[in-house]
């Protein structure tokens, strides 16, 4: 069953909410396993989630960055 949008996101929000920068390593460390498994779909969907993460966490400040 395909993953709506929606929830995309909100897999996206709880890694950066979570691990905040390193969220894109717990991405990767998924799509090593889904691709070891062959779990063409779980691939694609965590791609996507780390194109979500990816656009959170150009929008979050730094640590210790000024916010304006």
């Amino acid at each position: 069953m395909p993953i709506s949008d929606w929830e995309l996101w909100a897999v996206a929000n709880r890694l950066v909410e979570e691990d905040g920068r390193r969220a894109h390593i717990e991405v990767a460390e998924r799509l090593l396993e889904l691709e070891a498994a062959g779990d063409v779909e779980g691939h694609i969907t965590w791609l996507m989630i780390g194109e979500r993460v990816t656009k959170l966490l150009r929008e979050r400040p730094a640590p210790r960055e000024a916010v304006q």
